[in-house]
């Protein structure tokens, strides 16, 4: 009787195990397949948005919040290389690595120095390196341009 009730116990166990396991299994397989992926526009448009916020950071030497911005605007861009290698016949990855993200790169340089001349320079080639691509993407019509104080106004970018 005790050998019958061990077995039927951690048969019980066994089979609460595996189907656990099974049911972990499709979950994740589930929601990989269900994954939302932003359009292109939207991971561009956080890409504004981090450019801006990026600006009035490094304008302000809040070199700490400057460096959170370079690295989410970094993210953002690799976010998009990866989804978005191409897009309608256009070599997203290869534009976005040789313009954006490498400027974002130097930018990081002038931030780490916690140089403001150096950071100026910096985000006017980020700047019209975002323009460049654009342009080379048949899309001349979206212009970026250095922003202007009213953006943003809640948050606070001094130190």
């Amino acid at each position: 009787m005790k050998k019958t009730i061990l077995f039927a116990f951690t048969a019980l166990i066994f089979l609460m195990i595996w189907s656990c396991s099974d049911t972990q299994k499709e979950s994740s397989t589930h929601s990989e397949s269900t994954h939302y992926i932003p359009h292109l526009g939207q991971m561009m448009l956080s890409t504004q948005i981090y450019h801006t916020k990026l600006y009035y950071a490094g304008n302000e030497q809040n070199w700490d919040l400057a460096e959170f911005y370079t690295h989410e605007l970094t993210e953002s861009l690799e976010d998009i290389i990866h989804y978005y290698p191409e897009y309608e016949g256009l070599k997203i990855k290869e534009l976005t690595t040789n313009t954006a993200l490498k400027q974002v790169q130097n930018l990081e340089k002038a931030v780490e120095k916690k140089s403001l001349i150096e950071f100026q320079e910096g985000f006017t080639q980020l700047t019209n390196s975002c323009n460049a691509c654009h342009v080379a993407t048949q899309h001349p019509f979206i212009k970026i341009k250095t922003p202007e104080k009213g953006d943003f106004q809640n948050q606070i970018f001094l130190k």
